[in-house]
């Protein structure tokens, strides 16, 4: 999913809260938008066990990273799309910059 998610600029996060494995706080989901087919569908899903602006800033660093080693794909966002949650805000600053 590296592929799609270096290769479409508009991400949508999200947090789901009531599907998370016990022991577990949220899943945080980044979904893609495609136009040439018209079509969103999930790209990427993080099990997490806080939601704090750290552990989003790790996930977002950590996808950037190995995007970069592990494929040679580059994540660069032109759009995003999220609620108002200010530590994910924070953290997308951090991370994309």
């Amino acid at each position: 999913m590296l592929k799609q998610l270096s290769s479409c600029l508009q991400w949508f996060l999200d947090a789901t809260f009531k599907v998370a494995p016990q022991g577990y706080k949220q899943i945080f989901n980044i979904i893609v938008y495609t136009p040439s087919l018209k079509m969103f569908y999930p790209a990427c899903h993080v099990i997490m066990s806080h939601k704090t602006e750290e552990l989003y800033t790790m996930v977002l660093l950590s996808l950037k990273q190995i995007a970069k080693s592990a494929r040679k794909f580059v994540l660069e966002l032109k759009i995003i799309m999220l609620d108002f949650e200010a530590v994910m805000r924070n953290a997308l600053k951090t991370a994309i910059s």
